[in-house]
């Protein structure tokens, strides 16, 4: 999407764009799953199983990446929001690795 001034110049993208993301990384989520044994369902006897997800990047997009589930192969993509809340995508300065 474009933005305009009042003169009609066009002004800079002000949304953020992905840049601390690279194909080949791998995106670690915890997914939390209920499961309720059918002896005990309604009387709220059940667990919670938590599974670790690993997804490969396979494309970069300004806003948004896409990737594919390592275990299953399918694809999936993240936002820069959902980047951001994981930790994987910051504003400002890029951190410095050792």
């Amino acid at each position: 999407m474009q933005y305009k001034d009042w003169d009609g110049n066009l002004l800079p993208d002000p949304a953020p764009r992905i840049r601390n993301i690279h194909i080949g990384t791998i995106i670690k989520t915890e997914h939390k799953i209920i499961e309720e044994p059918l002896e005990t369902r309604g009387r709220g006897q059940h667990r919670f199983i938590s599974e670790v997800r690993e997804y490969e990047v396979t494309a970069i997009y300004p806003y948004m990446v896409q990737t594919r589930d390592c275990k299953t192969g399918l694809k999936r993509c993240f936002s820069y929001g959902e980047l951001t809340t994981m930790g994987l995508e910051w504003k400002g300065r890029r951190k410095q690795s050792c």
